[in-house]
């Protein structure tokens, strides 16, 4: 009877396992961005870009693009070490986050 119980146990594990996704397909969640020093909107080629500035009066700027379909809140892990010697600028990109979206096309 024990000999059934410890197949059930590793049957039912394995199968919860088979039915998490694999560790490459998980993102971890991102902190978010504490309050920054700056942001406003820039106007450029019809859109309102979002950008935010950290460390305004720190060290050498750095400016951080995000990729697509993400926005500038996709940063909370690098904001804060890059903020402790540098300047640091987060964007959205047009259509991207606080940013809008022109009826102009992309080029």
């Amino acid at each position: 009877m024990r000999g059934l119980a410890a197949i059930w146990a590793v049957t039912a594990s394995m199968s919860a396992w088979a039915q998490s996704p694999p560790l490459w397909a998980t993102v971890p969640a991102v902190p978010a961005l504490s309050k920054p020093e700056r942001s406003g909107y820039a106007d450029s080629g019809g859109a309102r870009l979002y950008y935010a500035v950290f460390n305004q009066h720190g060290g050498s700027p750095v400016i951080l693009l995000h990729g697509g379909f993400a926005s500038s809140e996709s940063w909370g892990y690098e904001v804060p070490l890059l903020a402790r010697t540098h300047e640091v600028i987060v964007m959205d990109n047009r259509g991207h986050g606080r940013s809008s979206m022109p009826d102009t096309p992309f080029s």
